[in-house]
């Protein structure tokens, strides 16, 4: 079982940074579709300053932003011009992102966001709010997690549910990457919300594959990951565990080695073996 310890060391000490007071919203300058750029960037940013440990960082549907750098911000929030066909999104690939409020993506529209490589972190202490639009149906943002990465969430991860909207968002975590969820999964959320996962909307279906990738959420859900499975909510590829460990308190699933067809052989040659010594 895996050691928690340094993830809620850090939601503590993120806690205690979103207590303090936000500074401005820093703005990405471009508001055109397809203005992508670097966060570090200051040129990229309204008044030429890269957003700062209390600022909240806002950029418009239809532009990705690349972050490789080691990040702290008060929230950010992504994709507010409500044109569907443009995506836009953010792209984390090196260094640790540290997001000390909400972690708002698609946030009135839809977009894609990649969390990738072993030496990526992004630790959100806020919520992770997957919005949508207030008037729009179909628009599904993807999360990827991949290629060794880790994301925290020490709050809540809120998928908007599908009560009134169609929504079908996807967290997808691959190539042996960790997505921790500290926060409450279950919590009712207000009008046209849900906080975690809301199974009868069916508003998020979450992928896990590959070796070494692994699930983890506070409390026992063996038996909620369980239906989840069975109704395609959450989808798993190859061989895999899933336990809750009373003295943690976490529930894990994780991908496996499977058995190796060698290892069948050598228990069949043993048993032959040992069948002849009793046969002679």
């Amino acid at each position: 079982m895996k050691n928690y310890k340094l993830p809620l060391a850090l939601a503590g000490v993120f806690a205690i940074a979103g207590s303090l007071a936000h500074g401005a919203t820093i703005t990405w300058a471009s508001t055109t579709t397809g203005d992508d750029g670097d966060w570090a960037v200051g040129a990229n940013w309204t008044g030429g300053e890269v957003p700062g440990a209390s600022d909240r960082a806002d950029w418009n549907s239809g532009i990705t932003v690349t972050s490789s750098t080691n990040v702290t911000v008060a929230g950010i929030r992504h994709g507010n011009s409500g044109v569907a066909a443009s995506r836009g999104g953010l792209i984390i690939d090196g260094g640790t992102f540290n997001s000390t409020a909400e972690f708002g993506i698609g946030w009135n529209n839809a977009g894609d966001y990649t969390i990738a490589g072993p030496n990526t972190t992004l630790n959100i202490t806020g919520d992770m709010t997957v919005r949508g639009n207030d008037v729009a149906t179909g628009w599904n943002t993807v999360i990827n997690v991949e290629n060794g990465a880790t994301v925290n969430v020490s709050n809540r991860l809120r998928a908007r549910d599908g009560v009134d909207r169609l929504y079908q968002h996807t967290l997808n975590i691959s190539g042996g990457s960790t997505f921790f969820h500290g926060g409450d999964f279950l919590s009712a959320g207000g009008r046209a919300w849900g906080h975690a996962y809301n199974i009868e909307g069916n508003n998020l279906v979450i992928s896990i594959a590959d070796l070494g990738s692994t699930f983890t959420l506070s409390g026992n859900h063996v038996s909620l990951l369980e239906s989840m499975m069975g109704s395609n909510n959450l989808v798993v590829s190859g061989v895999h565990s899933l336990s809750f460990d009373g003295d943690s308190g976490f529930t894990t699933l994780a991908i496996i080695p499977e058995p190796s067809a060698l290892a069948f052989l050598g228990i069949g040659l043993g048993l032959m073996l040992r069948r002849g010594r009793r046969l002679a």
